[in-house]
């Protein structure tokens, strides 16, 4: 497994923060790696477990959240086939996120390689077998880059669809594994690329599936990695080892992660006109925390066709942050404006534990089961203490809030590839969780049970160049949300084809998808310590329903690939902020919307040669909410890398003119994302890397909320442009066998693992 990934994933887990004074509005983007949106992953907003706001990205991978404190919060980005992310966000001085998600299996690094032979055409796509120079790089990443369709980012570990389709990773038909970066280039027998996807996956948000094959050497193996990462001068960062040792039927697999905050300042300022009252404010926050994650997995494969893994996961942080506000506030009927100040002190405590247990039995060369059985624990504890003054007027205010959650659940799944033409596939999912919010500064308390049970079938199809996946299922959701029960059966429904002729690829999608309210949009309770704001959840909030339609199109020519697609996205019963302003007060809740249309135009140039790559992407989005006009967004992003030798560059750039909500309308003057980054490999095992954020500018921003009485301007920017210096070093013994086994599975097994 990747330990700078892993590092990632945890890094800021659980930096989770206390409700604040202020509402804000969170808006941003999910990305892969090569800057192609990511559709329908999960955002989850946090303060200590206690989940603020869950929101879905739309199909060019933007997201909003609307009644959000102003704090520090956590944020948690997950999408099946794509590493999981957690990370903080300061909402007091910005309401702009962006999360680039790695490729779930991927861990490898560069060398420029096109097969020996054709590519294998299958039902589901093709197989490309390595050259001998692949084979011959001593590292998975640089074997991997001429395959059509990937980009292999060795500097970062990353490996990504061209088209901005989300990937998972197998490693001998197992998304159970340890990662790619321990795999030594010589085993890799092929290399198949799947993009006709059963709804095993397609639930989950998979689009592509990259299935590496692999040799099987029966002797012993050891694999190491050191690595370290810190924003100076030692701001942030996490350090750790990883290694695992084994053999063809059992081995051990340990990681321990620390990773660190100090000094996290923050700056921003806020402006709020209403009917009853004015106020204009500034804002500093300088927080710290520290963590540790540790992972544990004893891999046993006691026959040929029997695979057993059993693996244990676990979390504990610790944050605080301390905030001061100096502005002033004036009462309509009163000219006089009064000093306004605000202190707070933030402390959290969190705790994480999950054991998994894993099974795969081939039945055959054709058929397979697999089962995964786990339990999640998380708690956690936040006090917040805070005082507001106008002029001589104080107002303390405390918020003691406690979080438990336990989950289980389990997946069966059946597959049987009857032919080269078709393939059947079939299984369920089950979840269940119990949440339990205490507030024990006001005595409240929330309960939520939420029962969900998925089946499916699908059957897979190549007849001449078309190929599709049918599938039909059905999905069951029982709620028990404060007392108040609602169960729903809704079908499920996905239809893929492709149809390849020579360099040019057409392919039609249909996805019919259930969403089940999260915790935060059912908490009747009200989660804001701010006296003139009141935040809470509805709890008889119904199931998202969403119809979603994407045609696209693919020429290769040569060394060049060109992708156009345009998607349609409708949404019934869309689950959206309602707010309103009533007797000097905002009130912030949830309902069943009506409908929702997203439309995208995206067109994408890429360029690959040896140790360049390159890529361009335009985006067009229009979107329209219930009884409003349509309105236009316009996306630009770009991509480099370049190697000469033992050097490496890359730099990476995002710009989004606008986004919006039914309420609200955010501007954005410089790119939210502009990264540059110089690498130096002093061998193929160790490797330096130093670069820098905002190169194109600090993130600046204008937000603009109106709603009947109620009127807010934010204006932000960041205040300091961050340096990073990241060394890693690996050991492997490429010669011995590895057990194919995925941690990363189990780690981003469950959406509210981190709250």
């Amino acid at each position: 497994m990747n330990l700078p990934r892993l590092m990632l994933l945890f890094i800021c887990m659980i930096s989770l923060y206390g409700i604040h004074a202020q509402t804000k509005t969170l808006m941003g983007g999910v990305y892969d790696v090569n800057g192609n949106p990511i559709s329908k992953a999960s955002v989850v907003v946090s303060h200590n477990d206690s989940v603020m706001g869950i929101a879905e990205s739309n199909d060019d991978g933007k997201f909003s959240l609307d009644g959000l404190p102003a704090m520090k919060v956590g944020i948690y980005v997950r999408s099946l086939g794509f590493q999981a992310k957690a990370d903080s966000v300061d909402l007091c001085a910005e309401n702009i996120y962006t999360a680039i998600l790695r490729d779930e299996t991927v861990e490898l690094d560069s060398v420029t390689v096109y097969g020996d032979r054709k590519p294998i055409k299958t039902p589901y796509g093709h197989i490309y077998i390595l050259s001998k120079k692949a084979r011959e790089s001593g590292n998975p990443y640089k074997a991997l880059e001429g395959i059509p369709g990937l980009w292999s980012d060795y500097m970062n570990e990353k490996l990504t669809s061209v088209d901005g389709k989300s990937i998972l990773f197998l490693v001998d038909g197992s998304k159970v594994n340890t990662g790619l970066a321990a795999i030594d280039p010589s085993r890799i027998v092929s290399v198949e690329v799947i993009d006709v996807v059963s709804s095993k996956y397609i639930r989950t948000g998979v689009e592509r599936i990259v299935n590496i094959h692999t040799k099987r050497p029966k002797t012993f193996y050891s694999y190491v990695r050191l690595g370290m990462s810190d924003f100076l001068p030692w701001k942030s960062g996490w350090a750790g080892p990883t290694f695992e040792v084994g053999n063809s039927k059992l081995s051990l697999y340990v990681s321990l992660s620390p990773s660190w905050s100090r000094h996290n300042k923050t700056r921003g300022t806020s402006t709020y006109v209403t009917t009853d009252y004015l106020r204009e404010y500034t804002e500093n926050e300088d927080s710290r925390s520290h963590s540790f994650d540790y992972t544990t997995m004893l891999k046993w494969r006691p026959t040929k066709n029997d695979f057993f893994i059993l693996s244990f996961q676990g979390n504990d942080s610790h944050s605080t942050s301390f905030r001061d506000d100096d502005g002033y506030h004036q009462n309509r009927s009163d000219s006089t404006a009064k000093r306004y100040t605000y202190h707070e002190a933030l402390s959290t405590r969190s705790y994480v534990y999950s054991p998994t247990l894993y099974y795969k039995h081939d039945i055959g060369k054709t058929m397979s089961i697999d089962g995964t059985l786990r339990y999640t624990y998380n708690h956690s504890r936040q006090v917040n203490q805070g005082l507001q003054t106008l002029e001589a007027d104080s107002t303390p205010v405390t918020m003691l809030l406690e979080t438990r959650r336990r989950a289980v659940s389990q997946e069966l799944n059946f597959s049987w590839r009857i032919s080269k033409t078709f393939g059947l596939y079939a299984g369920n999912a089950t979840d269940y969780a119990y949440n339990q919010i205490n507030n024990e500064s006001v005595g409240d308390y929330y309960k939520l049970r939420t029962l969900n049970e998925y089946g499916y079938a699908s059957l897979s199809m190549k007849l001449g160049g078309l190929s599709s996946v049918l599938s039909a299922g059905a999905d069951y959701m029982h709620l028990n949300s404060a007392g108040v029960k609602h169960s729903y059966t809704r079908p499920n429904v996905s239809a893929d084809l492709s149809y390849e002729r020579g360099v040019l690829t057409s392919s039609l999608q249909y996805r019919l998808q259930n969403t089940q309210p999260p915790i935060s949009r059912l908490n009747p309770f009200n989660t804001s310590s701010d006296p003139l704001q009141h935040i809470s959840g509805n709890p008889m909030l119904v199931p998202q329903r969403t119809h979603v339609m994407k045609l696209s199109e693919k020429l290769t020519f040569k060394k060049m690939q060109f992708y156009a697609s345009a998607y349609y996205y409708y949404s019934m019963d869309m689950i959206l902020p309602c707010s309103y302003y009533e007797n000097g007060i905002r009130y912030t809740t949830y309902s069943n919307y009506g409908s929702y249309h997203l439309y995208t135009l995206t067109g994408t140039a890429s360029f690959f040669r040896n140790n360049f790559y390159a890529a361009a992407t335009t985006q067009f989005n229009g979107i329209s909410y219930p009884g409003q006009k349509t309105k236009y967004s316009l996306g630009l992003q770009g991509d480099l890398i370049w190697r000469y030798k033992k050097f490496g560059f890359n730099t990476s750039v995002r710009y989004l003119n606008k986004t919006y909500s039914p309420f609200y309308e955010t501007r954005y003057h410089t790119p939210f994302l502009s990264q540059m980054s110089i690498s130096y490999s002093l061998n193929p095992n160790l490797i330096f890397i130093m670069g820098c954020d905002n190169i194109f500018g600090r993130s600046r921003y204008d937000n603009y909320t109106h709603l009947e009485g109620y009127d807010a301007h934010i204006s932000s920017h960041e205040v300091e442009t961050k340096v990073f210096m990241t060394i890693r070093w690996t050991m492997r013994k490429h010669t011995k066998e590895r057990i194919a086994i995925d941690e990363r599975s189990i780690k981003a097994h469950e959406d509210n693992i981190q709250l």
